[in-house]
């Protein structure tokens, strides 16, 4: 499930259900996907903390504010999470899966322990 990781902060990326996400430290992930039904399709990435993956996990909501963006429950344990791109302005959005939280929130653990 995991790709490399490191004790000194080195990369750790964690293969999701679709697409991947690489840990950048302090609890926060940049989760990237590709649409696969459109050719070409640019890549998504989001930024989430553990708080946001927390939040998302204990939430019976539908509609859920996050530290940046916003995630709407989707059915199935998924969650459809959208941001805006600070740097290009675009929109971008992920989807996620209980599973995908469950995976990234363990790597946080491991990471704070190593």
């Amino acid at each position: 499930m995991t790709n490399g990781t490191g004790r000194n902060g080195s990369s750790l990326t964690i293969k999701l259900e679709d697409g991947a996400g690489e840990y950048m430290g302090d609890g926060i992930f940049v989760v990237l996907q590709r649409d696969a039904t459109i050719p070409k399709a640019p890549m998504q990435n989001t930024v989430l903390s553990r708080r946001d993956m927390e939040a998302m996990q204990g939430s019976d909501g539908l509609t859920l504010a996050l530290e940046s963006g916003i995630a709407d429950y989707a059915g199935d344990g998924l969650w459809r999470v959208t941001q805006r791109d600070d740097t290009t302005g675009t929109m971008q959005s992920v989807v996620l899966s209980e599973r995908d939280m469950r995976a990234m929130l363990a790597a946080t653990c491991l990471a704070i322990a190593a």
